[in-house]
Protein backbone atom coordinates (compact mmCIF):
# COMPACT_ATOMS: atom_id res chain seq x y z
CA UNK A 1 0.00 0.00 0.00
CA UNK A 2 1.45 3.37 -1.06
CA UNK A 3 0.82 6.59 0.80
CA UNK A 4 0.99 9.99 -0.79
CA UNK A 5 3.78 12.00 0.77
CA UNK A 6 2.83 15.26 2.46
CA UNK A 7 5.17 18.20 2.29
CA UNK A 8 5.10 21.32 4.43
CA UNK A 9 6.16 24.33 2.40
CA UNK A 10 6.40 28.00 3.32
CA UNK A 11 5.75 30.56 0.59
CA UNK A 12 5.94 34.34 0.45
CA UNK A 13 3.40 36.18 -1.66
CA UNK A 14 3.06 39.89 -2.36
CA UNK A 15 -0.48 41.15 -2.38
CA UNK A 16 -1.73 44.72 -2.77
CA UNK A 17 -4.35 45.53 -0.17
CA UNK A 18 -6.77 48.22 -1.32
CA UNK A 19 -7.67 50.09 1.87
CA UNK A 20 -10.87 52.18 2.24
CA UNK A 21 -8.69 55.31 2.07
CA UNK A 22 -7.17 54.24 -1.26
CA UNK A 23 -10.62 53.38 -2.64
CA UNK A 24 -11.86 56.81 -1.56
CA UNK A 25 -8.92 58.53 -3.27
CA UNK A 26 -9.50 56.53 -6.45
CA UNK A 27 -13.20 57.40 -6.42
CA UNK A 28 -12.45 61.13 -6.00
CA UNK A 29 -10.12 61.02 -9.00
CA UNK A 30 -12.88 59.48 -11.12
CA UNK A 31 -15.47 62.17 -10.28
CA UNK A 32 -15.87 65.30 -12.43
CA UNK A 33 -15.82 68.69 -10.73
CA UNK A 34 -19.53 69.17 -10.05
CA UNK A 35 -20.01 65.60 -8.70
CA UNK A 36 -16.93 65.88 -6.51
CA UNK A 37 -18.53 68.71 -4.54
CA UNK A 38 -21.63 66.63 -3.70
CA UNK A 39 -19.50 63.64 -2.69
CA UNK A 40 -17.22 65.66 -0.39
CA UNK A 41 -20.23 67.40 1.14
CA UNK A 42 -21.61 63.97 2.12
CA UNK A 43 -18.26 62.99 3.65
CA UNK A 44 -18.17 66.22 5.68
CA UNK A 45 -21.71 65.60 6.95
CA UNK A 46 -20.56 62.26 8.39
CA UNK A 47 -17.39 63.65 10.02
CA UNK A 48 -17.85 66.07 12.97
CA UNK A 49 -14.31 67.52 12.72
CA UNK A 50 -14.41 68.21 8.96
CA UNK A 51 -15.98 71.53 8.01
CA UNK A 52 -17.36 72.05 4.51
CA UNK A 53 -17.17 75.71 3.47
CA UNK A 54 -18.76 75.38 0.03
CA UNK A 55 -17.15 76.20 -3.30
CA UNK A 56 -16.26 79.46 -4.97
CA UNK A 57 -19.04 78.67 -7.48
CA UNK A 58 -21.70 77.76 -4.93
CA UNK A 59 -20.55 79.30 -1.64
CA UNK A 60 -19.00 82.44 -0.25
CA UNK A 61 -15.64 83.39 -1.71
CA UNK A 62 -13.41 84.59 1.12
CA UNK A 63 -10.41 85.81 -0.82
CA UNK A 64 -8.39 85.35 -3.97
CA UNK A 65 -8.74 86.27 -7.63
CA UNK A 66 -12.23 85.81 -9.06
CA UNK A 67 -12.46 82.75 -11.27
CA UNK A 68 -13.41 83.05 -14.92
CA UNK A 69 -15.17 79.67 -14.81
CA UNK A 70 -18.96 79.28 -14.67
CA UNK A 71 -20.42 80.27 -11.31
CA UNK A 72 -23.78 80.15 -9.59
CA UNK A 73 -26.06 80.10 -12.67
CA UNK A 74 -24.54 76.87 -13.92
CA UNK A 75 -24.50 75.49 -10.39
CA UNK A 76 -28.26 75.88 -10.11
CA UNK A 77 -28.81 74.47 -13.58
CA UNK A 78 -26.70 71.43 -12.83
CA UNK A 79 -28.62 70.69 -9.65
CA UNK A 80 -32.00 71.18 -11.34
CA UNK A 81 -31.34 68.88 -14.28
CA UNK A 82 -32.46 65.26 -13.90
CA UNK A 83 -29.70 62.82 -14.65
CA UNK A 84 -29.50 59.20 -15.71
CA UNK A 85 -27.73 58.36 -12.45
CA UNK A 86 -30.51 59.94 -10.37
CA UNK A 87 -33.18 58.11 -12.37
CA UNK A 88 -31.49 54.74 -11.83
CA UNK A 89 -30.75 55.50 -8.16
CA UNK A 90 -34.46 56.07 -7.63
CA UNK A 91 -35.25 52.67 -9.16
CA UNK A 92 -32.58 50.95 -7.05
CA UNK A 93 -34.08 52.35 -3.86
CA UNK A 94 -37.29 50.46 -4.61
CA UNK A 95 -35.42 47.13 -4.55
CA UNK A 96 -34.62 45.30 -1.33
CA UNK A 97 -30.95 44.67 -2.05
CA UNK A 98 -28.15 43.83 0.40
CA UNK A 99 -26.20 46.96 1.27
CA UNK A 100 -23.00 45.94 -0.57
CA UNK A 101 -24.90 44.96 -3.72
CA UNK A 102 -26.93 48.19 -3.64
CA UNK A 103 -23.79 50.30 -3.25
CA UNK A 104 -22.06 48.47 -6.11
CA UNK A 105 -25.07 48.83 -8.43
CA UNK A 106 -25.32 52.55 -7.56
CA UNK A 107 -21.60 52.99 -8.24
CA UNK A 108 -22.00 51.33 -11.64
CA UNK A 109 -25.03 53.54 -12.38
CA UNK A 110 -22.84 56.57 -11.73
CA UNK A 111 -20.26 55.35 -14.24
CA UNK A 112 -22.53 54.81 -17.24
CA UNK A 113 -22.06 56.93 -20.33
CA UNK A 114 -24.94 59.01 -21.71
CA UNK A 115 -26.19 56.07 -23.80
CA UNK A 116 -26.38 53.78 -20.76
CA UNK A 117 -23.26 51.66 -21.35
CA UNK A 118 -20.91 50.58 -18.56
CA UNK A 119 -17.37 51.21 -19.78
CA UNK A 120 -15.48 50.11 -16.67
CA UNK A 121 -14.11 46.60 -16.28
CA UNK A 122 -16.12 44.49 -13.81
CA UNK A 123 -12.99 43.10 -12.16
CA UNK A 124 -11.68 46.63 -11.68
CA UNK A 125 -14.95 47.69 -10.05
CA UNK A 126 -14.84 44.69 -7.73
CA UNK A 127 -11.28 45.58 -6.69
CA UNK A 128 -12.11 49.24 -6.07
CA UNK A 129 -15.19 48.47 -3.97
CA UNK A 130 -13.71 45.50 -2.12
CA UNK A 131 -16.18 43.00 -3.63
CA UNK A 132 -15.65 39.49 -4.86
CA UNK A 133 -16.44 38.69 -8.49
CA UNK A 134 -19.76 37.03 -7.63
CA UNK A 135 -20.99 40.17 -5.83
CA UNK A 136 -19.95 42.40 -8.75
CA UNK A 137 -21.79 40.15 -11.20
CA UNK A 138 -24.90 40.16 -9.01
CA UNK A 139 -24.79 43.97 -8.84
CA UNK A 140 -24.58 44.37 -12.61
CA UNK A 141 -27.47 41.91 -13.07
CA UNK A 142 -29.64 44.10 -10.86
CA UNK A 143 -28.50 47.23 -12.71
CA UNK A 144 -29.36 45.59 -16.03
CA UNK A 145 -32.83 44.73 -14.70
CA UNK A 146 -33.75 48.42 -14.45
CA UNK A 147 -35.61 50.55 -16.98
CA UNK A 148 -34.96 51.11 -19.84
CA UNK A 149 -34.09 47.66 -21.14
CA UNK A 150 -30.47 47.57 -22.23
CA UNK A 151 -29.12 49.83 -19.49
CA UNK A 152 -25.82 48.68 -18.00
CA UNK A 153 -24.72 46.81 -21.13
CA UNK A 154 -21.01 46.55 -21.83
CA UNK A 155 -21.31 46.14 -25.59
CA UNK A 156 -23.83 46.64 -28.37
CA UNK A 157 -24.38 42.88 -28.50
CA UNK A 158 -25.18 42.69 -24.78
CA UNK A 159 -27.43 45.75 -25.07
CA UNK A 160 -29.52 44.07 -27.79
CA UNK A 161 -29.65 40.77 -25.91
CA UNK A 162 -30.95 42.50 -22.77
CA UNK A 163 -33.77 44.08 -24.77
CA UNK A 164 -34.65 40.81 -26.50
CA UNK A 165 -34.75 38.96 -23.16
CA UNK A 166 -37.45 41.34 -21.88
CA UNK A 167 -39.56 41.27 -25.04
CA UNK A 168 -42.11 38.44 -25.01
CA UNK A 169 -42.88 39.15 -28.68
CA UNK A 170 -39.31 38.80 -29.95
CA UNK A 171 -38.95 36.43 -32.94
CA UNK A 172 -37.68 32.94 -32.25
CA UNK A 173 -33.87 32.70 -32.49
CA UNK A 174 -33.47 36.50 -32.42
CA UNK A 175 -31.10 36.20 -29.45
CA UNK A 176 -29.10 33.45 -31.19
CA UNK A 177 -28.84 35.61 -34.29
CA UNK A 178 -27.44 38.51 -32.23
CA UNK A 179 -24.99 36.25 -30.39
CA UNK A 180 -23.62 34.53 -33.49
CA UNK A 181 -24.41 36.55 -36.58
CA UNK A 182 -24.69 40.26 -35.77
CA UNK A 183 -22.01 41.28 -38.28
CA UNK A 184 -23.46 39.01 -40.97
CA UNK A 185 -26.94 40.46 -40.47
CA UNK A 186 -25.49 43.97 -40.79
CA UNK A 187 -23.77 42.87 -44.01
CA UNK A 188 -26.95 41.23 -45.35
CA UNK A 189 -25.33 37.79 -45.57
CA UNK A 190 -28.75 36.15 -45.70
CA UNK A 191 -27.68 32.75 -47.01
CA UNK A 192 -24.99 32.23 -44.34
CA UNK A 193 -27.34 33.18 -41.50
CA UNK A 194 -30.21 31.19 -43.01
CA UNK A 195 -28.06 28.07 -43.27
CA UNK A 196 -26.72 28.40 -39.72
CA UNK A 197 -30.09 29.00 -38.08
CA UNK A 198 -32.10 26.67 -40.30
CA UNK A 199 -34.53 29.42 -41.22
CA UNK A 200 -35.83 30.72 -44.50
CA UNK A 201 -34.41 33.91 -45.99
CA UNK A 202 -37.65 35.76 -45.26
CA UNK A 203 -37.50 34.75 -41.57
CA UNK A 204 -33.89 35.91 -41.33
CA UNK A 205 -34.83 39.28 -42.84
CA UNK A 206 -37.72 39.48 -40.38
CA UNK A 207 -35.27 38.94 -37.50
CA UNK A 208 -32.93 41.57 -38.95
CA UNK A 209 -35.77 44.09 -39.18
CA UNK A 210 -36.75 43.34 -35.58
CA UNK A 211 -33.18 43.87 -34.37
CA UNK A 212 -32.99 47.17 -36.25
CA UNK A 213 -36.03 48.28 -34.27
CA UNK A 214 -34.16 47.85 -30.98
CA UNK A 215 -32.29 50.78 -29.48
CA UNK A 216 -28.47 50.78 -29.66
CA UNK A 217 -28.51 53.75 -27.22
CA UNK A 218 -31.25 52.87 -24.72
CA UNK A 219 -30.65 55.81 -22.36
CA UNK A 220 -30.00 58.57 -24.91
CA UNK A 221 -33.50 60.04 -24.41
CA UNK A 222 -33.89 59.39 -20.70
CA UNK A 223 -34.48 63.11 -20.06
CA UNK A 224 -35.80 64.44 -23.39
CA UNK A 225 -35.63 68.15 -23.96
CA UNK A 226 -33.32 68.75 -21.02
CA UNK A 227 -30.00 70.29 -22.04
CA UNK A 228 -26.93 68.85 -20.35
CA UNK A 229 -24.88 71.26 -18.29
CA UNK A 230 -21.13 70.73 -18.60
CA UNK A 231 -18.80 72.17 -15.99
CA UNK A 232 -15.23 72.32 -17.35
CA UNK A 233 -12.69 70.82 -14.96
CA UNK A 234 -9.93 72.94 -16.49
CA UNK A 235 -9.32 75.54 -19.14
CA UNK A 236 -6.51 76.25 -21.59
CA UNK A 237 -5.76 79.90 -22.29
CA UNK A 238 -3.66 81.30 -25.10
CA UNK A 239 -0.96 83.54 -23.66
CA UNK A 240 1.70 85.68 -25.44
CA UNK A 241 4.30 83.10 -24.36
CA UNK A 242 2.23 80.03 -25.29
CA UNK A 243 -0.64 78.17 -23.63
CA UNK A 244 -1.50 77.99 -19.94
CA UNK A 245 -3.50 75.33 -18.10
CA UNK A 246 -5.75 76.47 -15.26
CA UNK A 247 -7.75 74.02 -13.12
CA UNK A 248 -11.30 74.95 -12.23
CA UNK A 249 -10.78 75.88 -8.58
CA UNK A 250 -14.23 77.49 -8.44
CA UNK A 251 -15.85 74.04 -8.18
CA UNK A 252 -13.32 72.57 -5.75
CA UNK A 253 -14.76 71.88 -2.28
CA UNK A 254 -13.18 74.10 0.37
CA UNK A 255 -12.57 72.21 3.62
CA UNK A 256 -11.08 72.87 7.01
CA UNK A 257 -10.57 70.89 10.20
CA UNK A 258 -12.17 72.01 13.47
CA UNK A 259 -9.31 71.97 15.94
CA UNK A 260 -11.67 72.44 18.90
CA UNK A 261 -12.22 68.73 19.16
CA UNK A 262 -8.47 68.24 19.61
CA UNK A 263 -8.70 69.26 23.27
CA UNK A 264 -10.92 66.27 23.91
CA UNK A 265 -8.33 63.85 22.62
CA UNK A 266 -6.09 64.47 25.59
CA UNK A 267 -8.96 64.21 28.08
CA UNK A 268 -10.91 61.32 26.59
CA UNK A 269 -9.81 57.73 26.49
CA UNK A 270 -11.61 54.66 25.31
CA UNK A 271 -14.16 54.63 22.53
CA UNK A 272 -14.82 58.39 22.41
CA UNK A 273 -11.14 59.26 22.06
CA UNK A 274 -10.56 56.55 19.47
CA UNK A 275 -13.57 57.79 17.50
CA UNK A 276 -12.31 61.39 17.42
CA UNK A 277 -8.84 60.26 16.44
CA UNK A 278 -10.31 58.26 13.54
CA UNK A 279 -12.32 61.33 12.47
CA UNK A 280 -9.17 63.46 12.35
CA UNK A 281 -7.31 60.83 10.34
CA UNK A 282 -10.20 60.61 7.91
CA UNK A 283 -10.49 64.42 7.58
CA UNK A 284 -6.80 64.86 6.75
CA UNK A 285 -6.99 61.87 4.39
CA UNK A 286 -9.86 63.49 2.48
CA UNK A 287 -7.93 66.74 2.11
CA UNK A 288 -4.83 64.86 0.95
CA UNK A 289 -6.95 62.95 -1.60
CA UNK A 290 -8.27 66.25 -2.99
CA UNK A 291 -4.74 67.59 -3.37
CA UNK A 292 -3.58 64.35 -5.02
CA UNK A 293 -6.54 64.52 -7.41
CA UNK A 294 -5.62 68.09 -8.35
CA UNK A 295 -1.98 67.21 -9.04
CA UNK A 296 -2.86 64.11 -11.07
CA UNK A 297 -5.40 65.85 -13.30
CA UNK A 298 -2.97 68.71 -13.99
CA UNK A 299 -0.12 66.31 -14.85
CA UNK A 300 -2.32 64.23 -17.15
CA UNK A 301 -3.83 67.25 -18.92
CA UNK A 302 -0.39 68.82 -19.36
CA UNK A 303 0.90 65.59 -20.93
CA UNK A 304 -2.13 65.43 -23.25
CA UNK A 305 -1.62 68.99 -24.46
CA UNK A 306 2.14 68.47 -24.88
CA UNK A 307 1.28 65.53 -27.12
CA UNK A 308 -1.32 67.45 -29.14
CA UNK A 309 0.41 70.69 -30.23
CA UNK A 310 -1.50 70.72 -33.51
CA UNK A 311 -4.84 70.77 -31.68
CA UNK A 312 -3.91 73.89 -29.75
CA UNK A 313 -3.25 75.73 -32.99
CA UNK A 314 -5.80 74.26 -35.42
CA UNK A 315 -8.44 72.35 -33.44
CA UNK A 316 -9.80 68.79 -33.66
CA UNK A 317 -8.83 68.29 -37.31
CA UNK A 318 -5.16 68.30 -36.24
CA UNK A 319 -5.42 65.63 -33.52
CA UNK A 320 -2.60 63.07 -33.50
CA UNK A 321 -2.97 59.40 -32.54
CA UNK A 322 -2.71 59.07 -28.77
CA UNK A 323 -3.53 56.30 -26.29
CA UNK A 324 -3.90 56.09 -22.53
CA UNK A 325 -0.69 54.04 -22.47
CA UNK A 326 1.20 56.92 -24.14
CA UNK A 327 0.18 59.34 -21.40
CA UNK A 328 0.73 56.76 -18.64
CA UNK A 329 4.34 56.39 -19.80
CA UNK A 330 4.90 60.16 -19.78
CA UNK A 331 3.43 60.84 -16.32
CA UNK A 332 4.67 57.51 -14.92
CA UNK A 333 1.28 56.41 -13.63
CA UNK A 334 -0.66 53.21 -14.20
CA UNK A 335 -2.89 53.25 -17.27
CA UNK A 336 -5.99 52.68 -15.10
CA UNK A 337 -5.10 55.81 -13.08
CA UNK A 338 -4.89 57.87 -16.28
CA UNK A 339 -8.24 56.41 -17.35
CA UNK A 340 -9.83 57.57 -14.09
CA UNK A 341 -8.22 60.99 -14.36
CA UNK A 342 -9.82 61.62 -17.77
CA UNK A 343 -13.17 59.95 -17.03
CA UNK A 344 -16.05 62.43 -17.25
CA UNK A 345 -13.72 65.45 -17.30
CA UNK A 346 -13.99 68.40 -19.71
CA UNK A 347 -11.59 71.17 -20.65
CA UNK A 348 -12.43 74.59 -22.06
CA UNK A 349 -10.09 75.39 -24.96
CA UNK A 350 -9.78 78.19 -27.55
CA UNK A 351 -11.60 75.78 -29.91
CA UNK A 352 -14.52 74.96 -27.59
CA UNK A 353 -15.22 72.57 -24.72
CA UNK A 354 -13.86 69.04 -25.19
CA UNK A 355 -13.93 65.93 -23.05
CA UNK A 356 -10.50 64.71 -21.97
CA UNK A 357 -11.21 61.40 -23.71
CA UNK A 358 -11.73 63.11 -27.06
CA UNK A 359 -7.96 63.65 -27.29
CA UNK A 360 -7.33 59.90 -27.34
CA UNK A 361 -7.56 58.16 -30.66
CA UNK A 362 -5.89 55.17 -32.30
CA UNK A 363 -3.63 55.54 -35.32
CA UNK A 364 -5.09 54.68 -38.71
CA UNK A 365 -1.71 53.63 -40.10
CA UNK A 366 -1.14 49.84 -40.19
CA UNK A 367 2.08 50.02 -38.15
CA UNK A 368 0.47 52.20 -35.48
CA UNK A 369 2.84 55.08 -36.20
CA UNK A 370 2.10 58.79 -36.42
CA UNK A 371 -0.65 58.44 -38.98
CA UNK A 372 -4.00 60.18 -39.02
CA UNK A 373 -5.90 59.91 -35.74
CA UNK A 374 -9.32 58.31 -35.88
CA UNK A 375 -10.84 61.41 -34.26
CA UNK A 376 -9.39 63.64 -37.01
CA UNK A 377 -10.70 61.23 -39.66
CA UNK A 378 -14.17 61.51 -38.12
CA UNK A 379 -13.96 65.29 -38.25
CA UNK A 380 -13.02 65.16 -41.93
CA UNK A 381 -15.81 62.67 -42.64
CA UNK A 382 -18.32 64.95 -40.91
CA UNK A 383 -17.11 67.94 -42.96
CA UNK A 384 -17.38 65.97 -46.23
CA UNK A 385 -20.95 64.91 -45.52
CA UNK A 386 -21.84 68.45 -44.50
CA UNK A 387 -20.60 69.77 -47.87
CA UNK A 388 -22.16 67.04 -50.08
CA UNK A 389 -24.92 67.57 -52.63
CA UNK A 390 -28.08 66.81 -50.64
CA UNK A 391 -29.87 65.61 -53.75
CA UNK A 392 -27.11 63.07 -54.42
CA UNK A 393 -25.42 62.25 -51.10
CA UNK A 394 -22.28 60.15 -51.14
CA UNK A 395 -22.44 56.49 -50.22
CA UNK A 396 -20.07 55.03 -47.64
CA UNK A 397 -17.99 53.53 -50.44
CA UNK A 398 -17.70 56.90 -52.21
CA UNK A 399 -16.75 58.58 -48.93
CA UNK A 400 -14.05 55.94 -48.36
CA UNK A 401 -12.65 56.67 -51.84
CA UNK A 402 -12.67 60.44 -51.23
CA UNK A 403 -10.89 60.02 -47.90
CA UNK A 404 -8.30 57.75 -49.49
CA UNK A 405 -7.64 60.49 -52.03
CA UNK A 406 -6.70 62.71 -49.09
CA UNK A 407 -4.37 60.09 -47.66
CA UNK A 408 -6.83 58.70 -45.08
CA UNK A 409 -7.21 54.99 -45.74
CA UNK A 410 -10.51 53.68 -44.37
CA UNK A 411 -12.60 50.71 -45.45
CA UNK A 412 -16.25 51.18 -46.34
CA UNK A 413 -17.17 49.37 -43.16
CA UNK A 414 -15.07 51.72 -41.02
CA UNK A 415 -16.63 54.74 -42.72
CA UNK A 416 -20.07 53.34 -41.86
CA UNK A 417 -18.98 52.78 -38.25
CA UNK A 418 -17.63 56.33 -37.88
CA UNK A 419 -20.74 57.76 -39.53
CA UNK A 420 -22.95 55.93 -37.03
CA UNK A 421 -20.80 57.13 -34.11
CA UNK A 422 -21.30 60.67 -35.41
CA UNK A 423 -25.05 59.90 -35.52
CA UNK A 424 -25.22 60.66 -39.23
CA UNK A 425 -27.78 58.55 -41.13
CA UNK A 426 -27.06 56.53 -44.26
CA UNK A 427 -27.09 58.20 -47.69
CA UNK A 428 -30.62 56.97 -48.47
CA UNK A 429 -31.97 58.68 -45.36
CA UNK A 430 -29.92 61.84 -45.93
CA UNK A 431 -31.35 62.08 -49.42
CA UNK A 432 -34.91 61.88 -48.14
CA UNK A 433 -34.16 64.63 -45.67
Amino acid sequence: MMMTGLELRQEQRLRLAVTPEIRQSIHMLTLPACELDSYVRELAAENPVLEYEGTRAGGALRSGRASSFPGNPLSRAAEAEPTLEAELAGQLRLLSLPRRIHQAAAYMAGNLNDDGYLQLDLGEIASELGLDQAEAEEAIRWLQSLHPAGVGARSLQECLLLQIARDDRSPALAAVAVERHLDQLAGQKWEAVSSSLGLSRSKVIEIRDYIRGLSPRPCAGICPGKPQTIIPDARIERMPSGFRIELNASWEPRLSVDSGYGRLLGDRLGEAGAYLEACYRSAYGIMQSLEKRRRTIRRVLQAIMDGQPGFLEAGASALRPMTLADIAAVVQLHESTVSRAVSGKYVQTPHGVFSFRSFFSASLSPDGGDGTAAAAAKQRLKAMIGAENKAHPWSDQQLAALLEGEGIALSRRTVAKYREELRIPASSVRKRR
